[in-house]
């Protein structure tokens, strides 16, 4: 008899967290399910963790490679080894929420579709955080079915930032049928993956309900493998291959498109910023002044360590219990971020009536996940929130104003 979900879990050198995750599937007592490990070429005692749970449960498989050949690889090797009717693609250091499988058998079971999204939260040192995507998906249809292209319009509406994060059951009969693998030595693996799901199914859902924790581990399977360089160069390689080789995606561009300017832009930038770090003594400031994305991405690539520009600001932050931030530009987006860092949830972005009726096309609805409303449609956010304002000194005085026209008092300044 099949099972009626497959988790795929990739590890490399990850003893330290698999065996939460192999415990947080089988505690939940759910008989439907299979379990595919693949050690990745792990020099730790990986395998040794899965042989062990390999020899207690009959629902387990475990593959090992002898080098380590990424997480792309690796998950592919699960999807040809599977043999439930839908997979779960669950990263070794992420693990389920409680009560959760058997809620995400009932949804398959009740509804047969292509896949089924759902939403996740996030620990990061030991504190676990709403997902921001979470607010994007609140005024979904839960019982609606869309076609994949549907669903995507959907989201791109919510927010510019296109879902890259594995977070989905999929059918495999769907998966055999459009030939859908992971693309193998490029970043951006998971956002392709979801790509191919968009434009392929005819029936899709999206839930709302967080059903597992992504942990943010630098060392985990989706942080190492190839150069840099070489994973950018493929990740963009494959949207060109979507957009010239493969026929049935022809009337499909405006959707891959989304995804390839992105791509294009962030490995001009790498391109155009290694010539000036290699050029430079001190390359912190050039990184400081990038946009947050392109700025974590370099980091991570470089492996720079810098004093937070906010941290002077840390205690004043950490000691309220609501926090709204003013502005939308890239310093609020590097507030975003670290504030997440502090586990401190921002509850909205506030940006000046002016700047929403001429630069409507600039501000987007979003940022990361988190509504930005002008100030004249804020009556309902609570006045005793803490506002950080992130624009320049030079318009503090005036913003100040508006503010406590619109009944906010508590404010911070961010330099």
């Amino acid at each position: 008899m099949s099972k009626l979900i497959s988790f795929i879990v990739p590890a490399f050198n990850e003893e330290k967290h698999l065996v939460r995750c192999i415990q947080s599937i089988i505690e939940q007592n759910e008989s439907e399910i299979e379990i595919v490990l693949i050690d990745d070429g792990s020099t730790d005692n990986t395998f040794g963790i899965m042989e062990r749970y390999n020899e207690k449960y009959d629902f387990i498989q475990v593959f090992r490679e002898e080098k380590s050949y990424g997480p792309s690889h690796a998950r592919n090797i699960g999807i040809n080894n599977a043999t439930g009717e839908y997979l779960f693609f669950l990263d070794a250091d992420d693990y389920l929420i409680d009560d959760t499988l058997g809620f995400l058998c009932r949804e398959i079971k009740n509804n047969r579709v292509d896949c089924i999204f759902f939403s996740f939260k996030r620990e990061r040192d030991g504190v676990i955080t709403r997902n921001p995507a979470e607010y994007e998906l609140m005024d979904f249809d839960e019982e609606r079915v869309y076609t994949g292209k549907e669903l995507f319009e959907e989201k791109m509406k919510r927010s510019p930032r296109i879902p890259d994060k594995l977070a989905s059951v999929v059918e495999l009969d769907f998966i055999k049928q459009y030939e859908i693998r992971f693309f193998e030595g490029a970043v951006y693996e998971d956002g392709m993956f979801n790509l191919e799901i968009y434009l392929h199914a005819t029936r899709v859902r999206q839930l709302t309900k967080a059903v597992f924790v992504y942990y943010n581990n630098s060392n985990s399977i989706g942080h190492m493998g190839v150069s840099p360089e070489y994973g950018v160069a493929c990740a963009f390689l494959k949207y060109e291959y979507f957009l010239s080789k493969r026929f049935e995606f022809q009337n499909e561009e405006k959707y891959i498109k989304a995804y390839t300017k992105n791509l294009y832009e962030i490995y001009c930038h790498f391109l155009e910023l290694k010539s000036k770090l290699k050029s430079s003594e001190n390359p912190l400031p050039i990184l400081k002044n990038l946009d947050i994305d392109a700025a974590e991405i370099y980091m991570s690539l470089f492996g720079e360590e810098s004093d937070n520009e906010f941290s002077k600001y840390e205690k004043s932050i950490i000691n309220a219990e609501k926090v709204i931030v003013y502005g939308a530009q890239s310093k609020a987006k590097r507030i975003a971020r670290y504030l997440d860092g502090l586990g401190k949830e921002i509850l909205s972005y506030i940006v000046s009536d002016e700047v929403s009726a001429e630069k409507d096309n600039i501000n987007p609805r979003y940022i990361y996940g988190i509504p930005v409303v002008p100030l004249s449609h804020s009556d309902d956010l609570p006045k005793d929130a803490l506002v950080v304002i992130t624009l320049r000194k030079v318009h503090w005085e005036s913003i100040s104003k508006r503010l406590n026209n619109h009944g906010f008092y508590n404010l911070l300044y961010i330099a």
